[in-house]
This record gives C-alpha cells, sequence and structure tokens, in this order.
C-alpha cells in the first residue's frame, strides 16, 4: 500500500471515528452535514496530500470501522500543518497498528464535540491560543500535548514542550556550567530570542549553583558586533545559528581574524545534518545538543520517499511525540513513561504541585563524534 492510500485509508477510519462522535456528540442530522463535517474536521487547508479525487464515501457507516485508540491532532493554519501531518501519519504508517485512528482537525472546531474516547489530544501551537483545547480536555480528563511552550493562565494542565531551539540552548549551557566553564558569549539573534536565551541561561546557573556565571548575548544580526569577541575574555562561545546563516557568521569572522577556535564553541543538533557546519575547520572542536543520527537518518529517507520533501523539525518532534503516543497507548496511559526519540528521550508527568511537565531530555557531544546517540542519557 502506499502512503498516498495509506493516508488515505487512516483519515477515512479517523473520519469513521469523528462521524460517531460528530452524531452522538454534537447533532449531525443528515448525510450531507455529515460529510461536511468530516471533511473541516479531519482535512486541514492547503494540505495537498490528500485530494479531494481519494475522498471516498464516508457511508455507510458500520460498527466495525470504529477503532480502539484515537490521537485528536489540532493543526494550525500555516505551512506547519503539512509537517505535523506528514511527520504524524508516517508515525502511524510506521507503528503498523490498525486500533488507532489519527483524528486531524482545525483550530476552533474542538469546541463543537465532546471527544471523550480520545487518548490524547496533539495540538501544533501553544495550547494557550487555543482555550477551547484545554476547555475540552479538562471537561474530559483527556491528555493534552502542546508542540510548543504554554505560557497562559490556564496551561497548569497541559504537557508543553519547549521551542527546540531554547531547548538546545538550555542543555548545551548546562553541560557548559557543569565542565566548569562559567564566562560565555552567546552569538544570537536579537528580540525575544535574546531574552528567552537569557531566561534558560540563568536556570542552568541556577540549577548548577554557579551565582557567579557571566555571559554576553552578542546579536548576531548586525555583523558588525561581533568584533566584541576580540575583547572576550571567557572560555567558551555558544553559537545559535544554523545553515547559511552560521557559515556566513563563521566567513565573517575568519575575515575579520577572529579566531573562534580559541575557545570551546557549542551548537545546535543541526550541525551534525550539515556537511558545510560538520566539516568546517573552525568547528573541529565544536560541541553540540545531540541527535539520535541512525534513526534521523532513518526517518529523513522515509520522509523524503513518500512526500518528496526534506523533513523540518516540527515534522521531526510531531513523528517522535505521536509514535510516542502510540507506542504507550497500547498500555492505556502516557504518564510517566519513557519514549528514545529522534530529538532525545521524552517524559509526560506531574510534578509535586500536580502541574503537567513535558520534557525532551538531550546531551551534549562532540560534532565530529562518530558514538552511537543511543547510548543512555547521563544527568546534566
Amino acid at each position: 500500500m502506499s502512503l498516498g492510500q495509506f493516508i488515505s485509508h487512516r483519515m477515512l477510519m479517523a473520519g469513521f471515528c469523528f462521524c460517531v462522535f460528530a452524531m452522538v456528540g454534537c447533532g449531525v442530522k443528515n448525510q450531507e452535514s455529515l460529510k461536511s463535517t468530516i471533511s473541516e474536521a479531519v482535512l486541514a487547508p492547503k494540505i495537498d496530500k490528500i485530494e479531494d479525487s481519494e475522498r471516498v464515501d464516508l457511508t455507510p457507516i458500520k460498527e466495525d470501522n470504529i477503532v480502539n485508540k484515537t490521537i485528536v491532532i489540532v493543526l494550525p493554519n500555516s505551512k506547519e500543518a503539512d509537517q505535523i501531518l506528514n511527520g504524524a501519519t508516517l508515525a502511524l504508517k510506521n507503528s503498523g497498528l490498525k486500533e488507532v485512528a489519527l483524528v486531524f482537525m482545525q483550530a476552533g472546531k474542538l469546541a463543537e464535540c465532546k471527544l471523550k474516547v480520545a487518548n490524547a489530544i496533539l495540538i501544533g501551537f501553544a495550547a494557550d491560543k487555543i482555550p477551547e483545547a484545554i476547555n475540552v480536555a479538562e471537561e474530559n480528563d483527556i491528555p493534552l500535548i502542546s508542540l510548543s511552550k504554554c505560557a497562559g493562565k490556564n496551561c497548569a494542565g497541559v504537557y508543553a514542550l519547549r521551542d527546540r531551539v531554547e531547548e538546545e540552548v538550555f542543555f548545551v549551557c548546562g553541560h557548559a556550567i557543569s565542565k566548569g566553564l562559567t564566562n560565555l558569549a552567546i552569538l544570537a539573534p536579537g528580540g525575544q530570542y535574546s531574552d528567552n536565551f537569557m531566561t534558560e541561561i540563568a536556570q542552568q546557573a541556577s540549577i548548577n549553583g554557579k551565582s557567579d556565571l557571566k555571559f554576553e548575548i552578542i546579536n548576531y544580526n548586525n555583523p558588525a558586533n561581533l568584533g566584541k569577541l576580540r575583547e572576550f575574555n571567557g572560555q567558551a562561545v555558544v553559537v545559535i545559528a544554523k545553515g547559511a546563516k552560521l557559515i556566513n557568521i563563521l566567513d565573517y569572522l575568519n575575515r575579520e581574524t577572529i579566531n573562534l577556535g580559541r575557545w570551546q564553541i557549542f551548537g545546535l543538533s543541526h550541525w551534525f545534518l550539515e556537511p558545510t557546519a560538520r566539516l568546517h575547520p573552525t568547528l573541529s572542536n565544536a560541541q553540540c545538543c545531540s541527535i539520535n543520527l541512525q534513526k534521523y537518518s532513518n526517518f529523513r529517507d522515509e520522509y523524503c520517499k513518500h512526500f518528496n520533501k526534506e523533513p523540518g523539525d516540527v515534522a521531526v518532534t510531531a513523528f517522535d511525540v505521536i509514535s510516542f503516543l502510540i507506542k504507550e497507548s497500547k498500555e492505556g496511559s502516557v504518564l510517566n513513561q519513557e519514549y528514545d526519540g529522534i530529538d532525545g528521550i521524552y517524559n509526560f508527568s506531574c510534578n509535586k504541585k500536580g502541574e503537567a511537565v513535558a520534557q525532551r531530555t538531550r546531551r551534549t557531544v562532540p560534532l565530529a563524534s562518530q558514538e552511537d546517540l543511543s547510548d543512555e542519557l547521563p544527568s546534566i
């Protein structure tokens, strides 16, 4: 079965699930309104993987079309919707399970139905942006997972993952501090990102008991600011850039005869995936936030084969989280379980205050390392 056929088949199964929910909870009266509800609930706008010609007749609805486990995925009205759809569908295909269905919905549709039989609701953007998801999850005791951090007042029950780049800054800086490197230069874009990075670094200083930590954030959006490194007498430089932006920074520093290699360099997991970074002589001593290269390679090969494009960060996260939810749904709960994904070890639990906590643990390894990144993560 091709992935296109698989998506159509599984989306149909998800559609059947939602059909029943919709008729019971939303008062859908006839076939025309039923079909309309399904197309709106299951198909996100501007997603071209499910063509109109592939939509199959949704009647008659039979009891044996109902699956045991259902994960509701609320898609954003943005380009990231395509990545979430593709990553999630690939995770379901790889699981080989027929008793799990994915129901894709647009934001704003959750309030119309009470999905009491859903096992989890995954949303592709900050949960505080769609309070109806929080309400539905609370009313029906369904785990609510957000692919980005949730800062609203009603977020105590949301398992919200952190921004990936901010998370990587947290772990590489934590690693640096734990190794006694307490004077850092952070090369970063300006604006809110820099403020967020300061929060992550300060948190690591507190965790490691380093009240004497010094760090300076240098906004590389203005290349002239990089000249401040001439006067930097610290121990390490964290470069929060990738791709062409990273190479432009390195080229500028070389032209200005600023030897970045005199300091310990820390960077992002993307550097493992970019030959221009991995093989760059300036970064020969760099250490980066880890990624499971073997798992990523397998995922990328499948993703490119089926969707004819490179997977983005959101696709990787969606694949990891849906794989985790599918695996744990067999045991009836996603809480207090660990999942070894592409991007790290995932864990969803509650803290002592009863608040939901989503963790993705990463470690820091040499960029030139050929070690197996699937080894058990050490404490940082």
